[in-house]
């Protein structure tokens, strides 16, 4: 059980940083060189925002990491009105 959590996780990450390395190349994300250091900040934010969600049955952790996802994603210079479609309705 463990290998294929193992195995699940890390393709969900080689997924994220191919993701943001193309948003890179793409000049989307300017102020950006490292993929895999944005790749574990929203791995982590998610992860906890899941963690603290379950704790506390409440949706507000998952709130908090999507306004903590944009403001991350504005700072390395993501485009404003392409961030608003990353926003929940």
């Amino acid at each position: 059980m463990r290998d294929a959590i193992t195995e699940a996780m890390d393709l969900w990450r080689s997924y994220l940083e191919h993701q943001i390395a193309r948003a890179i190349a793409d000049g989307a994300l300017p102020r950006l060189d490292d993929a895999t250091q944005l790749g574990f900040e929203l791995e982590a934010l998610l992860s906890h925002a899941n963690a603290q969600s379950t704790l506390h049955d409440s949706s507000e952790p998952y709130r908090r990491a999507e306004r903590a996802i944009v403001e991350r994603l504005r700072a390395l210079g993501g485009d404003p009105h392409v961030l608003e479609f990353v926003r929940a309705p």
